[in-house]
């Protein structure tokens, strides 16, 4: 899934970049309207993504606080010698 919307993301931004360069050519502002309004969708579209997953992340308790959690494997300290 992650490759499928990296792709998306890239095609996008593409499209608005191709957009802005045809209103530096053209000077014709609805090309300069269309790829903002692509922008900005795509934009929030990597906001929602991610706050998906991080809504994830700490629902399935992988989060900063999982290595604190009840039963997880403890961590030597770096520079301890046994």
């Amino acid at each position: 899934m992650f490759p499928v919307v990296r792709v998306l993301i890239f095609l996008l931004l593409a499209a608005a970049i191709v957009c802005f360069g045809l209103y530096l050519v053209t000077r014709q502002p609805r090309y300069f309207r269309i790829g903002a309004v692509i922008v900005k969708w795509t934009v929030i579209a990597g906001l929602v993504f991610f706050g998906v997953l991080i809504v994830e992340r700490l629902v399935e308790g992988r989060g900063p606080a999982a290595a604190d959690a009840p039963g997880a494997p403890a961590v030597p300290a770096s520079g301890a010698s046994s």
